[in-house]
């Protein structure tokens, strides 16, 4: 149990980067329009 808690961290983490990065780069698309 404690093992699938660190891989599910890890994953939400891992989804927060992609997430911060799609979220710059529409800002930088939102920003030319």
């Amino acid at each position: 149990m404690e093992n699938k808690l660190k891989e599910l961290r890890k994953r939400i983490d891992a989804i927060d980067d992609e997430i911060l990065k799609l979220l710059n780069e529409r800002m930088e698309v939102v920003q030319e329009v």
